[in-house]
């Protein structure tokens, strides 16, 4: 008794399950670099843009301080609802919760960790030493504004709470 030939058995169609996934990558390929692929990819007019300081993505943010910028060790922590205030905080990190990589790694204890809280998807934790902060996925440089600013939340969070 003979064997029965099946498609895998034709020498013409060994190679056609690789043939398709190479197609199938090269078309999810092309896709990144037309506008509406990953962040733009390859288009330079649709590079990562900071959010609209009328706009967050988020609901709110838990700024958790264990040092201020000069070291004093510190265990404070406020949460930030406000719409405006969310995308001010939002703005000094433009590159967090999209899956970008930052540049390089380094070996650093973080001061402060702000957790923003999504309407939807997974929460972005950030950790920061005020100079860097990180996703955990590489480091972005951090800007002196951010650590003015958040020096400013707390202190009119602190003024706030001596006014009830």
């Amino acid at each position: 008794m003979g064997k029965i030939p099946t498609s895998v058995d034709k020498k013409g169609m060994r190679g056609l399950p690789s043939v398709v996934v190479v197609a199938l990558l090269g078309l999810g390929l092309a896709s990144c670099n037309q506008n509406g692929g990953a962040a733009g990819a390859g288009n330079p007019s649709m590079a990562v843009q900071g959010p609209n300081l009328e706009q967050s993505r988020f609901i709110s943010a838990t700024v958790t301080r264990r040092f201020d910028p000069s070291g004093q060790m510190l265990n404070d922590r406020i949460v930030v609802k406000d719409p405006q205030e969310l995308a001010k905080l939002e703005s000094f990190f433009r590159e967090a919760g999209r899956g970008e990589r930052g540049p390089a790694s380094g070996g650093w204890v973080p001061s402060l960790v702000v957790t923003f809280k999504p309407k939807l998807g997974r929460e972005v934790k950030i950790h920061s030493n005020y100079e860097v902060w990180s996703e955990g996925t590489g480091d972005w440089p951090a800007t002196p504004a951010m650590k003015d600013y958040i020096a400013r939340l707390f202190q009119h969070n602190a003024t706030a709470l001596a006014g009830q």
